[in-house]
């Protein structure tokens, strides 16, 4: 007897949620419909369809929940890089600033000690 559950009752995230569908015998994963839904037309490769098919058919779901979880998946691993890689330029932009503030301030220090250095030449 398999144990049915829908999607959105999986807290885990997409590809946690298929790898648990797939190890799972007694767990089947179904898709609810949701208002708003738009269709796309997407085409695949004859090698990723076959995969795609062996994916859905060992998780005993439809291709196009199993599409829409990897999407989900992928969308969500490309939020995450796009906010690390956006605080690491922050983070980058910041040293750099800081970096130059440094030696802005090194570089006046060191011309009012030649000033400094002259003026007491000057003066003898």
């Amino acid at each position: 007897m398999s144990k049915t559950i829908i999607k959105t009752e999986v807290q885990s995230g997409p590809f946690l949620t298929l790898l648990t569908v797939l190890t799972s015998k007694t767990m089947r994963l179904v898709e609810t419909k949701e208002d708003n839904e738009k269709a796309m037309t997407v085409r695949f490769s004859p090698t990723i369809a076959e995969r795609l098919d062996s994916y859905a058919k060992a998780a005993r779901m439809s291709r196009s929940l199993l599409i829409r979880m990897l999407l989900e998946g992928a969308l969500d691993e490309m939020d995450e890089i796009i906010i690390k890689e956006t605080e690491r330029r922050e983070e980058e932009d910041s040293l750099m600033s800081m970096q130059f503030e440094e030696l802005e301030k090194a570089r006046i220090e060191k011309a009012n000690r030649a000033k400094a250095v002259l003026e007491k030449w000057q003066e003898k």
